[in-house]
């Protein structure tokens, strides 16, 4: 146990989830994953604990030997005391430096003309077609952004239609917030996994109309939006996906997302690595968020 310890320690964690580590003591296993280990407690937070490098504000990252795993089970309770996570056969150092706390920061710079924003998501919807990513949710990003169709089917999802997205985004051109409201709020939930697609989509979404002044809302509309859809996200959905969509509703998130919203938002193509990151957020986690990133740039 000793010589493992001695092996573990904490690369980089998430604003918030440093501040739940200082001040909660216990913590139980939530879930175990192949990307990691997901720990729940009394607040509505779940923090994510995974030997990954990707950052976000719930989210420690970990270096660690292999078969740390195997000391870890689901409903395993942690406690937090002396600076360190301890479970009952190893001890993590809960020692971080400052510069290894991560904020997801607001952007710098002003956002290029929509048209042009266009154009760097069409190149992003080149590059999907030679990776792996389903099919049925590439061709709404088609018929969005890419101005042919991809296909001859209809395009859509099982939780949501090419007509149902048109449909949002008129109620956002005709500022009808209230329906737009009542239109997400019944998506929220549907989908399989621990973020549904449905909220995957919202999810990016609520990332661009908050990162990035959203001139198609009218003043305090996305405000509306967002303390809607949060209340009915943790009475509908999981508390992961509840909680991505709260981020979200800051303009803060995985910086798998923000790396290419604020490259598009920018005119910069995002490096391809970024983009294969992103396309493999979860199962169809990374092209759901795309989505919704989508709807709200293409509305003319």
């Amino acid at each position: 146990m000793g010589k493992l310890n001695n092996q573990i320690s904490i690369t980089s964690v998430g604003h918030i989830a440093q501040d739940y580590l200082k001040s909660v003591k216990r913590f139980e296993v939530m879930g175990l994953t192949s990307r990691g280990i997901f720990l729940s407690s009394e607040s509505r937070w779940l923090l994510f604990l995974t030997l990954e490098p990707y950052r976000s504000p719930l989210t420690i990252n970990i270096s660690a030997p292999e078969g740390f795993r195997d000391h870890v089970s689901t409903n395993m309770i942690l406690h937090s005391r002396s600076r360190k996570l301890i479970l009952p056969t190893l001890e993590l150092p809960l020692k971080v430096k400052k510069e290894s706390i991560y904020f997801n920061t607001s952007p710098i710079g002003n956002p290029i003309p929509n048209e042009r924003q266009l154009n760097v998501f069409r190149r992003i919807i080149e590059f999907t077609a030679n990776n792996a990513v389903h099919d049925e949710y590439r061709d709404i990003l088609v018929d969005l952004i890419a101005e042919k169709r991809y296909s001859d089917s209809p395009g859509g999802s099982a939780v949501l239609s090419l007509d149902e997205i048109r449909r949002w985004q008129r109620f956002i051109s005709s500022d009808r917030i209230a329906d737009l409201n009542t239109m997400l709020a019944g998506k929220i939930g549907l989908g399989k996994g621990l973020t549904p697609i449905a909220d995957d989509i919202i999810i990016g979404f609520l990332l661009r109309i908050n990162r990035w002044r959203y001139q198609h809302l009218s003043m305090g509309g996305a405000d509306v939006i967002n303390e809607y859809l949060v209340s009915h996200a943790y009475n509908k959905t999981t508390s992961l996906s509840a909680n991505l969509i709260e981020l979200s509703s800051e303009g803060i998130s995985d910086e798998r997302l923000t790396k290419v919203l604020d490259a598009i938002m920018l005119g910069k193509y995002p490096p391809e690595d970024a983009i294969k990151d992103l396309l493999h957020w979860g199962d169809s986690s990374g092209i759901g968020a795309l989505i919704g990133m989508a709807i709200a740039i293409s509305i003319c």
